[in-house]
């Protein structure tokens, strides 16, 4: 990452990094704006027209844009190897999840992030399924992949790992979103799935390096498994589920949703 790359960025990383601004404002400033630069730039009347804000919310935001933003540490993402930094702009970054209303406007992945523009199909489910729900997520995962389609999953142990193991076996890449930084070793079990990955198709997350595997952040990343993928198969997902989540954002977003009792 040049000096140039990083000037480009900062604006959005800095937009990005307001973790009391909703995802569903921010996505929405910036397709109603188009750049941070726009959305600095835009009125208050124009920036309340935006769905999500509190009253509250937008006045600090307002209050927040007359002072700099804090400087970016790029050490970290330059510390990544072979590390991608996706705006919403890029033309690199995924079509379909930036049709939802809440995608992040920054994606970090390390792979091939091309691959996730390819037809998808989510496959999720319980962590600790019976051996039955492990081989049909396996069965799928091969089965998705010989037909063409790139099959997303969240990487976690049980169903995950087995349609991830399913569809490196096929001829279609896979691909995983995390609930944490590229960097992170999370999983560890599921190292050499990770390495794999990265050789046929990608990781993404949305989530700056160094950032761990906090429990809040898994049931947030699901809604981009879902929004990358033209459909999602829930299997052995029970009531109260991250697969379930991921089912329900499917539904929002407008994709179709399979299951596997």
């Amino acid at each position: 990452m040049n000096p140039a790359q990083e000037r480009a960025l900062t604006p959005w990383l800095q937009l990005a990094g307001l973790d009391w601004v909703g995802e569903t404002v921010k996505c929405g400033l910036i397709k109603r704006f188009g750049t941070p630069e726009g959305v600095l730039a835009a009125t208050s009347d124009d920036l309340a027209e935006v769905p999500g804000w509190t009253a509250t919310r937008l006045r600090r935001f307002l209050e927040a844009r007359e002072r700099p933003f804090a400087a970016v540490d790029f050490a970290p993402l330059r510390a990544v190897e072979g590390l991608s930094v996706l705006t919403f702009a890029d033309p690199l970054y995924p079509a379909r999840l930036r049709e939802t209303a809440d995608a992040p406007i920054v994606l970090y992945a390390v792979g091939n992030p091309e691959v996730a523009s390819r037809p998808a199909i989510a496959v999720v489910g319980s962590r600790r399924a019976s051996q039955q729900g492990y081989d049909v997520a396996r069965q799928f995962g091969r089965g998705l992949s010989d037909l063409g389609f790139v099959v997303v999953s969240g990487l976690a142990l049980g169903i995950d790992t087995f349609a991830h193991k399913g569809a490196l076996e096929g001829l279609s890449p896979s691909v995983a979103v995390l609930g944490c930084g590229v960097d992170q070793a999370y999983p560890r079990a599921n190292h050499r799935i990770r390495k794999q990955l990265l050789e046929r198709g990608a990781v993404f997350t949305e989530y700056a390096p160094g950032t761990p595997p906090l429990p809040h952040h898994f049931p947030v990343r699901n809604r981009i498994i879902s929004g990358l993928a033209l459909g999602v198969v829930v299997i052995e997902g029970t009531i109260r589920s991250g697969s379930i989540i991921t089912a329900h954002h499917a539904l929002q977003q407008d994709r179709d949703v399979f299951a596997v009792p």
